[in-house]
């Protein structure tokens, strides 16, 4: 591709002073087995030799953007996304690791579907503390609607890392809501959702690495608050869907009560209830909150984590067999 010429794909990729992880994020890119693409990197505020690493770079795919005070992801995404030159949009997250195909894969996806899909959806395996999980069969796109509850628990394909999207759609949209502090990916997603379709490819194409300490996985109330944004902007998409909607408020009322907030926990659990009085989770959890409080609700969770971990490592030995 020529400096002068505009690439396919624009390939946007914010980090924020973890240089091992994004130098490692990065290559993945540039290994790319299509090389129809350009890279604007967004140097958040870094002090940890990213800045001086990329004036050293040498490759002219690798575009930078310095942003001296440090932003939100989203707002980062979006300075990059106004720059873009390429008709299609494609995010790395600078934790993870894309394979050499992936966007040849996803190219050759959106050349064959009709017009009006316009984002592509990727398989991954996902690195966790407690080992691994290949989440690339038919069930784990159930989500692929995104207006389902399944976007509040898990991000797997809805995570930006799995897109490839028309460039022009991301804007028609707005880009990503900057005061989102968690959720984000979704949440443009179910923007995308009123202006096109979505296509996804059974295999996975990238790796989604949550062993760090400082994974989005980990951090519970910027969950929360996003999810409450979603919920804020977005419920009239469920206001005929009772039982959706009392998912949601279960769900966000187990994140408040992990995270302490009780009352506000209690809270959505009485409205979870009080659109499907048959939800035997939610009463489970707000006996717990008033028994046990706070302790008793992360004590629920930790025997859920290892009962999926069990099950993870039962399928996957199952799978090998």
């Amino acid at each position: 591709m020529s400096v002068s010429s505009c690439p396919r794909v624009s390939v946007i990729l914010p980090t924020h002073n973890r240089f091992d992880l994004f130098r490692r994020a990065l290559a993945s890119v540039l290994s790319q087995t299509c090389d129809d693409f350009e890279v604007w990197v967004v140097d958040n505020a870094c002090s940890d030799g990213t800045t001086e690493y990329l004036a050293s770079l040498g490759d002219q795919r690798v575009q930078s953007l310095r942003l001296d005070s440090f932003c939100g992801v989203s707002t980062a995404r979006n300075a990059a996304i106004e720059r873009a030159q390429g008709e299609l949009l494609a995010f790395q997250d600078d934790d993870d690791i894309w394979l050499p195909d992936k966007l040849e894969q996803q190219l050759a996806m959106l050349d064959s579907a009709p017009q009006e899909v316009g984002l592509c959806l990727a398989g991954y395996i996902r690195l966790v503390p407690h080992g691994v999980r290949n989440c690339y069969s038919a069930e784990d796109f159930d989500q692929v609607d995104f207006s389902r509850v399944h976007g509040l628990v898990s991000m797997g394909a809805i995570a930006t890392p799995a897109w490839l999207v028309r460039t022009e759609l991301v804007r028609r949209v707005g880009g990503f809501d900057v005061e989102m502090p968690a959720r984000n990916d979704w949440e443009l997603a179910l923007r995308l959702s009123d202006v096109c379709t979505f296509c996804y490819i059974e295999q996975p194409l990238f790796i989604q690495d949550q062993r760090h300490a400082t994974s989005m996985a980990s951090n519970e109330k910027r969950v929360v608050a996003g999810v409450r944004r979603v919920l804020h902007k977005h419920s009239e998409r469920w206001c005929n869907q009772p039982a959706t909607l009392a998912s949601f408020y279960y769900v966000l009322g187990r994140y408040e009560l992990t995270c302490g907030e009780q009352t506000a926990g209690r809270e959505h659990l009485h409205q979870a209830l009080a659109l499907q009085p048959l939800l035997l989770s939610a009463r489970v959890l707000l006996m717990l909150s008033w028994v046990g409080g706070e302790g008793a609700v992360r004590q629920l969770r930790r025997w859920r984590q290892m009962l999926r971990r069990a099950w993870w490592r039962m399928k996957t030995s199952g799978d090998k067999a």
